[in-house]
């Protein structure tokens, strides 16, 4: 098999996503508590609750990793980057190598009326009973992670169940880093003030330099 299609490429796909959107959440989260730290001096972060805080988000960034990967039907039909029959030129049920969920449920109503099903790998393996060559419904399935060799997941493929995940992606992305950079800008906002201050009470001592003279 291509290196997208197997198992590795999936594993090495859940590693690169926790170790990417996982420094990004945790840069939040320390730049928040810093900002928190230098602008509020008067509040004080427990300990606790920092720990808390940070397994939350590693418990939330594993999830996020590994539940694109789960072979449960209803997430496979959201998260699946493609499924295509192996042999498109031998199955006379199919116009095109990409199987058109549609007109596969179609298909498998007719045959199987009083066995409906939602995964479309149970469907296959059901329509494969209507012919005695069932090496015709063979089918390839692309990953969430296999979309290319790097294993890296392509968050701007075009993908109509994939549309109100990849919204979701964006928005969280975006206030994450929204958040870094307000946090950082308050940071410099309040050392400058403070700067400032410093200035302004520190003593004038050029009236004794000139006595002294």
């Amino acid at each position: 098999a291509e290196w997208p299609l197997r198992p590795g490429c999936v594993i090495l796909g859940v590693i690169f996503s926790i170790s990417c959107h996982g420094s990004l959440l945790i840069i939040s989260l320390m730049s928040i508590i810093r900002s928190l730290k230098c602008t509020m001096t008067f509040i004080d972060v427990p300990k606790k609750a920092v720990i808390i805080a940070s397994t939350v988000i590693c418990l939330f960034n594993i999830a996020h990793s590994i539940v694109p990967v789960i072979p449960h039907a209803a997430i496979q039909r959201v998260f699946r980057s493609a499924i295509y029959l192996s042999h498109p030129e031998e199955n006379p049920f199919f116009e095109s190598s990409i199987i058109n969920f549609s007109h596969l449920e179609k298909m498998h109503n007719i045959v199987h009326p009083n066995n409906p099903k939602s995964s479309i790998r149970g469907m296959i393996d059901d329509l494969k009973t209507i012919t005695s060559n069932d090496g015709i419904f063979n089918v390839t399935e692309i990953s969430y992670y296999g979309i290319s060799p790097l294993c890296i997941n392509n968050l701007f493929k075009d993908q109509a169940s994939y549309t109100n995940y990849k919204i979701s992606y964006i928005v969280v992305i975006s206030i994450l880093l929204l958040v870094v950079s307000a946090a950082y800008i308050a940071i410099v906002i309040k050392e400058r003030r403070s700067h400032s201050m410093a200035g302004l009470n520190r003593p004038d001592n050029s009236a004794a330099l000139v006595g002294f003279n």
